[in-house]
């Protein structure tokens, strides 16, 4: 059974490139991770205008969905990944009483095969790796990372505030496999202990990472491959965002369409600027 998602977002004054990539990394990790999946492949409806998830506070970071089809939330406190049933109940957090270590301050969350927790601990300049029952399988130093994504055979793509390059992989083991992408597209002047927010990397379940920009000279996303060859990139020109004051009904528009419960198999994009 075919499933559609579409996005859109209307901005009222969209004057600053940074707002615009802001929204795009918003908007990809809804289309991208599943954020509005369905369980069980039923009608959207009005369902998505009634609240869920009534015990997650302000400043939610990730929402994380496994193959049973259980929630996974990172918000306010950043110390706690909240775990909750298909139907939206409370039912867990990790770390737990089952966790021999504790999350200091985590930024971003992802998901890895058999159900393990990635957790991208800003506070304790670590990737956290945490079993489904909240056991801490390993930590991985990395220095202040930002953003993490899952990767087949036990790898992982991170992003941190002074990695020589915009993403580096890890083995299953905890060591540096490959870096790929040039830091100084961001800010070409700046020394290289300088810390910068690159940007976010998500990815799909065909193995391919994509970078969204955060700062930089153009509003960015990038599809990289596993071996970090570049498959494409799409730009958004400041010329076609425009200095002008804007008017109430310009808008910026984003969606993709995925065909097929798997977003590697059937892939759609589109996105429009203006009123």
């Amino acid at each position: 059974m075919a499933v559609t998602y579409s996005v859109l977002a209307e901005m009222t004054y969209v004057r600053s490139r940074a707002k615009v990539v802001a929204l795009l990394a918003a908007l990809m990790s809804v289309a991208l991770l599943g954020v509005c999946t369905i369980a069980g492949g039923q009608d959207v409806g009005p369902a998505l205008s009634a609240r869920v998830f009534p015990q997650i506070g302000p400043n939610v970071k990730a929402i994380k969905q496994d193959s049973s089809g259980r929630y996974y939330i990172l918000a306010k406190p950043a110390n706690v990944v909240w775990v909750f049933s298909p139907d939206g109940k409370l039912i867990g957090q990790i770390p737990n009483e089952r966790s021999s270590g504790a999350i200091t301050y985590a930024v971003d969350i992802d998901l890895g095969s058999g159900g393990r927790l990635y957790v991208a601990d800003r506070g304790a300049n670590a990737v956290e790796i945490f079993a489904p029952d909240g056991t801490l399988v390993k930590r991985i130093p990395v220095f202040a990372p930002i953003s993490v994504v899952a990767l087949s055979g036990g790898q992982l793509a991170v992003v941190s505030l002074r990695s020589k390059h915009l993403v580096s992989i890890f083995d299953q083991s905890g060591d540096l496999y490959d870096e790929f992408g040039d830091r100084s597209e961001v800010d070409p002047g700046a020394p290289a202990d300088t810390l910068i927010d690159p940007g976010k990397i998500y990815g799909d379940g065909a193995g391919h990472i994509y970078f969204a920009f955060t700062s930089g000279p153009e509003p960015m996303v990038r599809k990289y491959d596993r071996v970090g060859y570049m498959e494409y990139a799409a730009e958004l020109p400041a010329s076609e965002i425009g200095q002008q004051s804007s008017r109430r009904e310009d808008r910026l528009e984003f969606g993709l369409n995925v065909g097929q419960m798997n977003i590697s198999d059937q892939l759609g994009a589109w996105a429009s600027l203006g009123s």
